[in-house]
Order: structure tokens, then sequence, then C-alpha cells
């Protein structure tokens, strides 16, 4: 999520950079899909949770703390 690329969690389905998220992000409208941000901080993931939950009924969350050790 990131830009530029700081890392992603082992197992991430796809990385959206974060300045792309308001941009084509095609997401689903179902509201029994989850969603998991996450990044370094949680900082940039919390700002992208709240514009993505405007956009799709997905379950949108972030993981708080972000992984940074």
């Amino acid at each position: 999520m990131h830009v530029p690329f700081d890392d992603a969690l082992p197992g991430t389905d796809t990385f959206i950079p974060f300045d792309e998220v308001k941009g084509s992000v095609q997401l689903p409208r179902d509201h029994a899909v989850q969603i998991v941000l996450h990044c370094r901080s949680s900082h940039m993931s919390a700002i992208a949770r709240a514009t993505l939950n405007k956009l799709s009924d997905a379950k949108i969350r972030e993981l708080q703390g972000g992984f940074d050790p």
C-alpha cells in the first residue's frame, strides 16, 4: 500500500499502491466479501479504509498498528 513499495505481508493477494486507491480499483459490492488492508505503520491503510468504505459494501478491515516490528 505504501508508495514507494515498502513491503508486504506474506500471502498478500494483491498490492494496490496508496496513490491508486481512489483510481481504478475494482471492489466487490458483496457485503459477504472481506478485504483486509495493511501497511507498515497503519497510517495509510486507515486513510485507504475510509476511502474504500465509500466505494464498496464489502467488509473492509485494516491491520491495526501495521506490520512494522
